[in-house]
C-alpha cells in the first residue's frame, strides 16, 4: 500500500459536506495499492467503502488506485516471447508500475511483503522465479535476487525503494533475517549505497503473527540517505518500550566496512567486544582451531537406515505410516560391523557424552582413502543379512528424490558429503539449541544426523579446551547475538552462526589448566545422567502415587471447597459442571504462572524446612508441599534429582514440571529407601561441584579473553 503527495482542492474546505468530500479526494489521489490476487483486491475496496461510505452519497471509485496485478513482475518478463495463453497471462498478471502509477512520487510505502522463500516459490511458479534470478536477457530484474536462495520478500523491499520520492518513507514488517545471512547480500549492498535503513526494530524470536512462525523487525527505510541506523529490540513484543535516543542503539553505516558481510545488528557495546575479539583471537572456523565444521548424514530415507538397537545383531524399524496410522516396530537381525552409533540433537547435549540407541545402517567401507560403498557382492557376501534387509525396500530406495537412485548404487546414502567424517575426533553441536551446546567424541565413536547435529573436526590435544570456550556463557551470550533466532527462546546453531566464535590464544600452562576443567566436567555432566538414570530405575520398581494439585499449588482449589463457595440453588448436575469449570480455572491459571516463570536459562531449587519442601524457579518459590516427618527425606531426594534433570523447552513446560513433581514414591523397602537416598544425596553433592565447575569455566574464560569488567557485567545481564 502506498501514498502520494497529491494535495486535495483547499477550496473544498468551503463547502459541504467536508468529510466526503476530503475522503474522496483522499481515496482517489493519496491511497494507492497493488496486489496480484484480485480476490484481496476487491476485499481492500469493500473495506475502503465500508470505513468512508457515508449515507446518500456515491461511493468513491477505486478502480484507478487499487489495481490488480504482479508487484515485482512487469512486461520486460515476456522478453521477445509471445504468451497467448488467457489463464497463463492471468497467472502472471504483469503490472506496468510506470505508466499506472508514478514511480518514485510517493511519501509513503507501507505493507507486509510475503514470506517466500525461493525454492518453494520455484516449485509453484517456476518460470517467474528464473526471471526474478536472471530475467529475460541474462540481467536480474532486482539486485537483491543475485545473491543466494533469496526470500520474496527481498524484491518487494527494493521495488518499495524505488517508489518512494526524495523525502519518502517506508515501513515494512519482514523477516528479521536478511542482515545476516547469504542470501541478503544483495540487498544489503543496495541499502547500504544509498544508506535507505533508518530504524529497525527487532522481535527476535517473538511471534508477531499467530498464523505463521516466523521472525520478524519493523523496518523504517528512507529514500535519502541517512548516516546510521537506530536500533531496538523488543523480545516480548512489546514496543511502548522503545527508546531511539539510546546512544548505544546506534549502528553508524560508517563502521559498516564490508557491506555484503554480514551486518551485526546489536548495541554499540556488544558490537565493540565481537570486534576486539575478532582482532585479539582466531575464528572457530580457522584452521589453527579446526579443520572443518561439517553436518551429519543425509540418508533421504532415515525410516529404512535409522533402527533402534534392541540386542546384539538384532534392530527394530518402524515402516512407514499406512493411512496415517502408526506401525509397530518390526525387530530384524543385521550385522554389527555395518551398525553405527547415530547421534540426534536429543542426544548432543553440552559437556554430556551422548548415549543413543539409534544405529545408522551405513553400507560403507572408512579408511585412510576416504568412504567407499561396498559392492553388491560385498555385500551378499559379508553382511548377508543386511544386503537382504535393504533388498526388501530396493523399489522404495530408488525412487528417492524422484528416481535418482536409480541405478546399481541404489542402496547408497542420499548425500555422499562427510561420509569419511564421521568415525574421526569431533565435537557435537546440537543444530537447534536455548544455549551453545557442546559435547566431545574424543575417541570418534559417533555418526551425526542430517543438520541436526554438527560434527566440529578438531585435534585431540585442542579439543578439551575449545570443549570448554565453546560451552562458556561468554560464548554462549556472543552467538546467541549473531545466531538465527527460533521460536520459544532457541536458536540455530549450523555452521555459519558458530565459525566466527572467538578462540583466545593462551600458552601451553593456561590451555592444559583449561582443558582439564573442561574434560572433568564432561566426565561429571555424563556421571549426573548416570545417576538420573539409576535413580529412576530405583523408583520405577516401587509404587508411586499422584500428589493433590492443591498440595503443591496454592492457587488451586479442592473440589470440595470450591463446590462449598457454589451457588446453593443450583441442581446436583449443574453444581457439578459449576465446580468442574472453576477448578480447571484454577489448574489454568497455575500453570500458565509456572510457564511465565520458566526459561531456558530458568535456575530450579528444591528446599527443605521444618517439614515444607518448597521448588523456587530463579529464586521465586512456584510450588510448596508440607510432608510428613516420615517422608519428607524420600519425597525431597525425588525432587532434587527431578529438578536437576528437568529442562524447560517452552511447550507445556508448567504442566511438565508439576507431572514430574507430583508422582512420588512416597515409601518403600529399607534396602530400596536407602539407595534412593544415597543416590539423591550424591546427585546434590555432584550438582555442587557442577556449580564450582561452572563458576571457574566463566572466571578462567573471562580471563583469556581479557574482558572489562564492563564486559564481564554486559554478559552477566544479557544472560540473566
Amino acid at each position: 500500500m502506498a501514498t502520494a503527495d497529491k494535495a486535495y482542492d483547499l477550496k473544498l474546505i468551503a463547502r459541504r459536506p467536508l468529510e466526503s468530500d476530503i475522503t474522496r479526494q483522499l481515496l482517489a489521489r493519496n491511497l494507492y495499492g497493488v496486489d496480484i490476487n484480485p480476490a484481496s483486491v476487491e476485499i481492500t475496496k469493500l473495506s475502503l467503502w465500508l470505513h468512508t461510505a457515508e449515507a446518500k452519497e456515491p461511493l468513491s471509485s477505486l478502480d484507478g488506485t487499487i489495481r490488480c496485478g504482479n508487484s515485482l513482475v512487469d512486461k520486460r518478463f515476456y522478453g521477445k516471447r509471445r504468451l497467448d495463453d488467457a489463464e497463463e497471462r492471468d497467472r502472471i498478471n504483469t503490472f506496468e508500475w510506470v505508466g499506472e502509477f508514478a514511480v518514485g512520487s510517493f511519501d509513503a510505502v507501507i505493507g507486509n511483503p510475503p514470506y517466500v522463500k525461493l525454492q518453494n516459490f520455484t516449485k509453484v511458479h517456476p518460470d517467474m522465479a528464473a526471471w526474478l534470478v536472471a530475467g529475460s536477457s541474462g540481467e536480474a530484474p532486482y539486485r537483491s535476487t543475485t545473491t543466494g536462495n533469496f526470500d520474496l520478500y527481498l524484491p518487494f523491499i527494493e521495488k518499495g525503494l524505488t517508489l518512494l520520492n526524495d523525502e519518502g518513507r517506508m515501513g515494512y514488517i519482514a523477516p528479521n533475517l536478511w542482515p545476516t545471512l547469504e542470501y541478503g547480500e544483495g540487498l544489503r549492498r543496495l541499502v547500504h549505497e544509498g544508506r535507505h535503513l533508518e530504524k529497525w526494530i527487532d522481535f527476535r524470536s517473538h511471534q508477531v503473527f499467530e498464523e505463521a512462525t516466523v521472525y520478524t523487525a519493523i523496518q523504517i527505510f528512507s529514500k535519502a540517505p541517512v548516516e546510521a541506523i537506530r536500533l531496538a529490540f523488543a523480545g516480548d513484543g512489546d514496543i511502548s518500550r522503545v527508546d531511539w535516543s539510546d546512544a548505544d542503539n546506534v549502528l553508524p553505516y560508517a563502521e559498516i566496512a564490508q557491506p555484503g558481510e554480514p551486518w551485526l545488528i546489536a548495541p554499540a557495546p556488544v558490537r565493540g567486544l565481537i570486534e576486539r575479539l575478532a582482532r585479539e583471537t582466531t575464528p572457530l572456523g580457522d584452521a589453527k582451531n579446526t579443520s572443518a565444521i561439517f553436518q551429519g548424514i543425509i540418508t533421504s530415507a532415515d525410516h529404512i537406515f535409522h533402527l533402534r538397537k534392541v540386542g546384539r545383531g538384532k534392530y527394530a524399524y518402524r515402516p512407514k505410516a499406512q493411512g496415517g496410522k502408526k506401525q509397530a516396530e518390526v525387530v530384524v537381525e543385521l550385522e554389527d560391523a555395518l551398525m553405527k552409533p547415530l547421534v540426534s540433537g536429543r542426544e548432543a547435549k553440552r559437556f554430556i557424552e551422548p548415549a543413543t540407541d539409534i544405529y545408522l545402517l551405513f553400507p560403507y567401507k572408512v579408511d585412510a582413502a576416504g568412504a567407499r560403498l561396498f559392492t553388491p557382492e560385498e555385500m551378499a557376501a559379508q553382511f548377508p543379512r543386511a544386503w537382504k534387509y535393504l533388498g526388501q525396500f530396493r523399489d522404495e530406495l530408488e525412487k528417492r528424490e524422484g528416481g535418482k537412485f536409480r541405478d546399481a548404487e541404489w542402496y547408497r546414502m542420499g548425500r555422499n558429503q562427510n561420509l569419511d567424517k564421521q568415525e574421526r575426533v569431533k565435537l557435537l553441536v546440537a543444530q537447534l539449541v536455548a544455549r551453545l551446546n557442546v559435547s566431545f567424541d574424543f575417541r570418534g565413536a559417533f555418526y551425526v544426523n542430517n543438520v541436526r547435529v554438527n560434527g566440529i573436526l578438531v585435534s585431540p590435544d585442542a579439543g578439551w579446551f575449545i570443549l570448554g570456550i565453546l560451552n562458556s556463557p561468554i560464548s554462549d551470550y556472543l552467538f546467541k547475538w549473531r545466531g538465527k533466532p527460533k521460536d520459544n527462546g532457541y536458536f540455530e546453531a549450523n555452521k555459519q552462526f558458530i565459525d566466527w566464535l572467538p578462540i583466545p590464544k593462551a600458552d601451553r600452562t593456561a590451555r592444559a589448566s583449561y582443558a582439564a576443567l573442561a574434560k572433568g566436567m564432561q566426565e561429571r555432566f555424563s556421571l549426573r545422567v548416570q545417576l538420573r538414570a539409576d535413580l529412576a530405575e530405583r523408583l520405577g520398581s516401587a509404587s508411586r502415587r499422584n500428589i493433590p494439585l492443591e498440595d503443591l499449588l496454592p492457587e488451586v482449589r479442592a473440589v470440595a471447597a470450591i463446590a462449598e463457595a457454589a451457588p446453593q440453588s443450583l441442581p446436583p448436575a449443574e453444581l457439578k459442571k459449576w465446580t468442574d469449570e472453576r477448578r480447571q480455572e484454577d489448574e489454568e491459571a497455575a500453570l500458565a504462572r509456572l510457564d511465565a516463570m520458566l526459561g531456558p536459562e530458568s535456575v530450579i531449587a528444591v528446599t527443605l524446612e521444618r517439614g515444607k519442601l518448597a521448588l523456587a524457579i530463579d529464586e521465586v518459590e512456584a510450588v510448596r508441599l508440607f510432608v510428613a516427618p516420615e517422608q519428607e527425606d524420600l519425597i525431597a531426594a525425588q525432587w532434587r534429582a527431578f529438578a536437576l534433570a528437568f529442562a524447560p523447552t517452552g511447550k507445556n513446560d508448567g504442566k511438565r514440571l508439576i507431572d514430574g513433581l507430583r508422582k512420588v514414591v512416597v515409601e518403600a523397602p529399607p534396602a530400596l529407601r536407602d539407595q534412593i537416598l544415597a543416590i539423591g544425596a550424591e546427585l546434590v553433592t555432584l550438582g555442587a561441584v557442577i556449580a564450582d565447575d561452572e563458576r571457574q569455566l566463566h572466571e578462567l574464560t573471562a580471563t583469556l579473553f581479557e574482558l572489562t569488567p564492563e564486559e564481564e557485567a554486559m554478559v552477566l545481564r544479557g544472560r540473566a
